[in-house]
């Protein structure tokens, strides 16, 4: 693909207004080749990915399946730092360092080849200070919507986006990612759990009323959830009683307890996830 060999002069003030951009601008302002400068860093980004160590890739994985899967805030500090946790395996997560975190941090916001950084620290309060939260590198964003779109995420990241979201919108968006974690098993689940909710189980009625909304069968879901709640089910009484209609109304808590249920009928580790005494009722 041809590019034009620099930016004009219009072009040039425009990406300096970019606050996005305003450090790489900075850093080839004699050239005005901002496009080649990008180009240049982006295969060195995904290497320092690739290459990372455990804790640095973790908490990369988590500031690139975020954005994936729909999260638009800044990324803090606090949410990195719990939702990483999840992406560590077995041996990592045995005594890691006290300092794993910040060591991890102060590697993914090391520029590469002095252009962009995996994550750029942001300031958006006023006056000077640390970071208020950090920016993914767009090549990493675009990398992760990629390599990434079929790889299940781990339910305590799910559980770290849904309490950090406060946008209907990121919300609607996880909520909608969170519906097509069982791509390509659908028709299987959806008779097995037909099956397991006519016999009285209550954890399977859960699981029938989220693939009845998920469908936008708003009335079977509230049937189903109707006689998982004659038979007791906590949750699904409380289904009935508010979170449904709220989230309905826009209600951010009651909108983030449905994405919470969602995601963990498809967990068959997370029974009780929801807050709630629910079973299997014979």
């Amino acid at each position: 693909m041809e590019v034009p060999p620099q930016f004009s002069a219009t072009e040039w003030n425009r990406a300096s207004e970019q606050r996005t951009l305003a450090f790489v601008v900075e850093s080839c302002s004699a050239t005005r080749k901002l496009t080649q400068f990008l180009a240049a860093a982006t295969p060195h980004l995904l290497r320092r990915y690739t290459d990372a160590d455990p804790y640095s890739k973790a908490l990369l994985t988590a500031a690139m399946d975020a954005r994936r899967l729909g999260y638009s805030a800044l990324l803090t500090s606090r949410f990195l730092k719990h939702a990483s946790v999840g992406y560590l395996d077995e041996r990592s997560r045995v005594d890691p360092p006290r300092d794993w975190f910040v060591r991890a941090l102060r590697y993914v916001t090391i520029e590469v080849k002095g252009a962009v950084a995996p994550l750029t620290p942001l300031r958006i309060s006023p006056g000077v200070g640390s970071a208020d939260g950090f920016q993914l590198a767009d090549s990493l964003e675009e990398h992760a919507r990629s390599a990434r779109s079929q790889v299940i995420v781990p339910i305590q990241v799910w559980d770290t986006l849904v309490a950090a979201a406060e946008d209907p919108d990121d919300l609607e968006r996880l909520g909608m990612a969170a519906q097509k974690r069982e791509r390509g098993r659908a028709e299987e689940a959806l008779a097995l759990r037909i099956a397991a909710a006519e016999s009285g189980d209550t954890e399977e009625m859960e699981h029938l009323a989220m693939h009845w909304k998920r469908k936008g069968r708003m009335d079977k879901a509230k049937e189903v959830w109707r006689r998982a709640a004659e038979e007791g089910d906590a949750a699904a009484q409380n289904g009935l009683a508010g979170w449904l209609p709220a989230a309905e109304a826009g209600d951010l808590p009651s909108m983030r307890c449905l994405i919470r249920a969602d995601v963990a009928v498809r967990e068959p580790s997370r029974s009780g996830a929801l807050g709630a005494p629910h079973g299997r009722s014979r």
